[in-house]
């Protein structure tokens, strides 16, 4: 600390160990991929048919199957490309 401080005066309040935790799962990022449309799925799919997930924090490895991923796909509602709302006022002469 004294090193890092450099002859500014600090007092320590705490100690406490440092470690690392990644808060990925594989229900998290099967969400995720559950939001992709089925074409973007369809072209990060491998040859065995999965796609393949790793996580840029802790390096795991996840494997999911297309099939698995669209069991838990929330049906999307149509939208339009044009959205838009007409105002028409009356007035009575």
């Amino acid at each position: 600390m004294e090193q890092i401080m450099k002859g500014i005066e600090y007092r320590l309040v705490g100690q406490q160990d440092l470690y690392f935790k990644c808060n990925c799962s594989f229900e998290r990022l099967r969400n995720i991929l559950s939001s992709l449309s089925e074409e973007e799925m369809n072209k990060m799919l491998n040859e065995e048919g999965q796609i393949e997930v790793v996580c840029n924090f802790c390096n795991e490895v996840y494997h999911y199957r297309a099939e698995d991923i669209l069991k838990t796909k929330k049906p999307q509602t149509l939208k339009s490309k044009a959205s838009f709302v007409i105002y028409v006022c009356y007035t009575a002469l």
